[in-house]
């Protein structure tokens, strides 16, 4: 479990396409597990502005790099390319809620109906 958090960075308790894979582990064990981490001191839990009512998990060896992060001055528009099996995609609904962002894999879907996105992050 630990593991699987610092793959995703953020990690929530709820079911996910990113906690697929780990055996006989269900919601209630994982949140059991989860909570075990928080007690040792493994995991924190933290919060992500304009997105309310859910805890996420940010592994404790993580918290130095998120510091940074978060005391770093943008100079302006900033741009990212994210490959498409990058972990953070993982979480699906974690680009929507907190960079308005709907990822969808096309490259099965007919080219007609693919389309461009090009998504612009501070």
């Amino acid at each position: 479990m630990l593991r699987r958090v610092g793959g995703l960075g953020l990690a929530k308790t709820g079911a996910g396409e990113y906690w697929y894979g780990i055996l006989d582990v269900k919601t209630e064990a994982r949140q059991a597990a989860l909570a075990r981490l928080v007690e040792r001191g493994d995991l924190v839990t933290a919060s992500v502005e304009g997105v309310p009512n859910r805890t996420w998990f940010v592994r404790t060896a993580d918290l130095p790099t998120l510091q940074a992060a978060q005391a770093r001055t943008w100079a302006g528009p900033q741009a990212a390319i994210l490959g498409v099996l990058d972990n953070i995609m993982w979480d699906r609904d974690l680009l929507r809620m907190i960079f308005d962002f709907d990822y969808v894999w096309e490259v099965y879907k007919p080219a007609a109906q693919r389309k461009l996105v090009i998504m612009y992050c501070r």
